[in-house]
């Protein structure tokens, strides 16, 4: 169920619970049995994803302040993992 707002003239506003899809457009008011139209007002998102959340907020972290490199691909300690330089070795033997 969804909740929807109408607005009566008189009294305000009126909300009222239907199932999604099946909202009128008008409603009789609670308290003077006049017509309420219904007005359409932003979605109520109550829940957030976490993981979107916290990809957002390490966006926003790394603005400020960025990530330190601390080790380039050039030091003396970097050693490859790969055992051979050439493309061919990788290739099926016959």
């Amino acid at each position: 169920m969804a909740g929807y707002q109408y607005r009566c003239l008189t009294d305000g506003f009126v909300e009222v619970s239907f199932p999604i899809g099946t909202a009128p457009t008008s409603v009789e008011c609670d308290s003077c049995g006049g017509p309420a139209r219904r007005v359409f007002s932003s979605p109520a998102l109550t829940s957030r994803h976490a993981p979107g959340v916290k990809a957002l907020d390490m966006h926003e972290r790394s603005q400020s302040s960025p990530g330190v490199v601390t080790r380039t691909t050039n030091d003396q300690t970097y050693r490859s993992t790969r055992g051979t330089a050439s493309p061919t070795s990788r290739l099926p033997r016959p």
